[in-house]
């Protein structure tokens, strides 16, 4: 570890994740985390196995930008970037809110400063995001407009890992997930989390960050024929039913500590999508479980008569 003295206990941690970061990107990242309007926060970094040189090159430019306190960690092996973002915010105590920060987009100036204002009364907090190419042109925007429920949050993430800032009733839920549990997204389980457990979220429709795109993204969103097309490959190829088998898996840990009403949701959703083609549709048709948009909906309903969610 490479600490940065300085006393005080912030109130927010902020949690960036690195592999084989691109340094350009990660410079104006960490340019944009300098210049928050608000700078009652702790940055922690851990780097996911990255090679050495790498790691090195991060270990000097971090104290070139950061005036804050920083702590920069490393695992010895790769644990992926799911993984990564949990086992590290297990790891770390004392602080009021967590942010989570990804190592390629850009922060607006006031990102953490809205996020603070906006989760008062609330537990999780997470946004839409702007978004822009490899050359920080503006390419679209990222929103969705569905409210927060359990129900959706089976079947789709609502929002970015990289808008999120959490308490630490969010915190505590996470410490159950075994490190050896593979987790397709760990936005997705928290916010499934959450979700199940009646925790407050609220989703910012105003963009906090601006999310980069690019073709060695581990995780992204993209729009147009050629994108949807490419989430219908995914669909109809099993890997979005395998990511429910794996969130089930790890929700099933906490069906206890659910209300009653999300453990029969959740006791429905595991029988009826492995059962005869009646009970699949009536996931969508009578439990109302439902994606963002009529296109996501669509998607969602031929993939319950494919039996592929």
């Amino acid at each position: 570890m490479d600490y940065n003295p300085r006393a005080e206990r912030a109130k927010v941690a902020i949690i960036l994740c690195t592999h084989n970061p691109n340094l350009n990107y990660i410079t104006k990242q960490l340019i944009s985390l300098e210049s928050q309007t608000v700078k009652d926060y702790e940055l922690f970094i851990n780097d996911d196995a990255s090679n050495h040189d790498l790691f090195q090159r991060i270990n000097v430019l971090v104290p070139s930008i950061i005036t804050n306190k920083y702590t920069i960690m490393r695992n010895q092996r790769n644990i992926g970037f799911s993984q990564n973002f949990i086992q590290t915010v297990n790891q770390i105590k004392n602080f009021k809110y967590y942010s989570y920060c990804d190592q390629d987009d850009v922060w607006h100036k006031d990102k953490l400063q809205k996020s603070l204002e906006k989760i008062k009364n609330h537990n999780l907090y997470c946004s839409s995001t702007r978004l822009i190419d490899t050359n920080d042109n503006l390419i679209g925007l990222n929103l969705l407009n569905i409210k927060a429920s359990f129900k959706n949050s089976l079947v789709q993430s609502i929002a970015g890992g990289n808008t999120y800032l959490f308490d630490n009733k969010v915190k505590e839920l996470l410490f159950k997930i075994p490190k050896t549990s593979v987790i397709p997204s760990h936005d997705w389980t928290i916010y499934q989390l959450a979700a199940a457990h009646d925790l407050n979220i609220i989703y910012d429709k105003s963009p906090s960050i601006n999310y980069r795109l690019h073709d060695k993204n581990t995780a992204g969103t993209s729009f147009g024929l050629l994108a949807r097309l490419n989430r219908i490959k995914l669909l109809f190829s099993g890997v979005f039913r395998e990511w429910n088998n794996q969130n089930v898996r790890i929700l099933s840990l906490y069906q206890s500590s659910m209300s009653t009403a999300n453990q029969d949701i959740l006791k429905i959703f595991k029988r009826d999508r492995d059962g005869n083609l009646i009970k699949r549709i009536r996931i969508f048709t009578k439990y109302l479980v439902r994606r963002s948009s009529f296109y996501q909906n669509f998607a969602l309903l031929i993939g319950l008569i494919f039996k592929k969610i």
